[in-house]
């Protein structure tokens, strides 16, 4: 009894150190569990983040390759334009940041980027950058791969000096980039649509205005003659350099007049409301004399330094710009219709110039295509200061005329009166009958 009693003593005596014992291991058990789960948290979000870098910015020549071997042959990019890679535009335009943007459209937005034209190979050869604009089309931009390099093969055989030049382009996982030489004075509208009751410090010359309008009207002989036609001619779409010298930009709705089957090819509506011709709401055929019509709002636009269409107007015959100058004519004012600007800033102005750009400006516009100048025309009267002859009055639209063009839609016999035409709206007098039924253009 005695010894068992001791041994129950002893063993109670030896308790205490292996409980204290249990308890740090539960204790280091606690810790180490919760820094491995922290530990394999990390590492998993540093892979994701190298991941996604390397999704984002770099891409092998494999992968390159897989994704060109997916283009056609017969739409291949020349080797004459440079191709970059995402990582180079992506560095070039700090990861497309938004202080980079420099314009956003419907299809696409632009950054500014700079890139590196040399990788110096000799010890304190400095490093050559040129700044450049990066076009980045968004998914209704690009609808199809093959599309993107016809664009960019089009772009290539229709360069001249009054476009804004191809500097190089990128597609990569989906993203289809295009670049172009850097425009530092940015748009004409930039330019033209400052407040009229703002100071003149930003107002553009006569003489820049006559010599812009002279580079467009250029840019679009060129581009005619080669059988092809922008559709988007306007304000926005014409880029100044540093001294000023207009070229044409933005070929998103470029398209060439025949393609390869020699089939005359359908457009939408497709253009800025009030700069788009007539004719193409009902025809959709596109025809060189659609841009002819667009320069000749662009020409209105730069002459009178406003809007062709302008809300902020109290009167409603002042709101629409051709309605407007067309008033001025008939009421023999013409030469009020220009931007009073001009003489704050250059003092007495060149009626002669400007007579002569207002005169082609409405021939442009007139509402049936035949009776538009061609541009080689256009460009002869500027350069010369031909004035062109106008009636005393604006010309009616013949509503039969568009219901029987071959680009309407067949089997409609109709039967109208002569229509008014305004800003891309028509306003038939009598009700167009047909077989079927009655409809009135609007």
């Amino acid at each position: 009894s005695s010894s068992s009693s001791s041994s129950s003593s002893s063993n109670t005596s030896n308790n205490p150190p292996q409980t204290s014992k249990a308890v740090d291991n539960n204790n280091k058990r606690n810790i180490f569990i919760p820094s491995i789960l922290a530990v394999v948290i990390l590492v998993a979000i540093a892979t994701a983040i190298i991941a996604y870098w390397k999704r984002c910015c770099c891409s092998s020549d494999d992968d390159q390759i897989t994704e060109l071997a997916l283009i056609p042959n017969d739409v291949l990019v020349p080797a004459a334009i440079p191709r970059y890679t995402y990582k180079q535009l992506w560095n070039a335009t700090q990861g497309f940041h938004d202080k980079a943007r420099v314009g956003r459209g419907g299809f696409s937005t632009v950054y500014k980027g700079r890139l590196l034209l040399n990788q110096p190979t000799k010890k304190g050869e400095s490093m050559v950058y040129e700044d450049v604009a990066v076009k980045r089309l968004n998914k209704e931009g690009l609808r199809k791969i093959d599309e993107f390099f016809s664009e960019i093969n089009m772009i290539n055989k229709l360069q001249h000096p009054r476009l804004v030049e191809l500097k190089g382009w990128c597609y990569e996982k989906g993203e289809a980039m295009l670049v172009y030489q850097f425009m530092s004075n940015g748009s004409l509208a930039d330019h033209l649509f400052s407040s009229r009751k703002e100071n003149t410090g930003g107002v553009l010359r006569s003489e820049s205005r006559v010599e812009i309008l002279k580079g467009v009207a250029e840019a679009l002989s060129h581009l005619h003659g080669a059988g092809a036609v922008h559709r988007d001619v306007k304000a926005a779409n014409v880029l100044l350099t540093s001294d000023f010298v207009a070229k044409l930009g933005d070929f998103g709705l470029l398209r060439l007049l025949k393609d390869d089957n020699h089939m005359t090819q359908t457009m939408t509506a497709a253009g800025t409301p009030g700069y788009t011709a007539p004719e193409v709401v009902f025809t959709r055929t596109p025809t060189s004399k659609v841009d002819v019509y667009s320069y000749g709002v662009l020409a209105l636009e730069v002459a009178c330094g406003r809007r062709v269409i302008d809300l902020s107007f109290d009167l409603t015959e002042e709101r629409v710009l051709l309605n407007w100058v067309w008033s001025k004519h008939e009421s023999g004012a013409l030469m009020k219709a220009l931007d009073p600007r001009m003489e704050m800033i250059d003092g007495e102005v060149d009626t002669t110039i400007w007579r002569c750009i207002l005169h082609v400006a409405l021939k442009c516009c007139h509402p049936i295509p035949e009776a538009r100048p061609e541009m080689q025309e256009v460009l002869h009267a500027l350069q010369h200061g031909v004035v062109v002859p106008l009636g005393p009055s604006r010309p009616p639209y013949p509503g039969d005329y568009v219901l029987h063009h071959p680009g309407f839609l067949d089997g409609h016999k109709s039967m109208t009166s002569l229509s008014s035409y305004s800003n891309d709206h028509y306003t038939s007098s009598q009700s167009v009958s047909s077989s079927n039924t009655n409809q009135n253009t609007s």
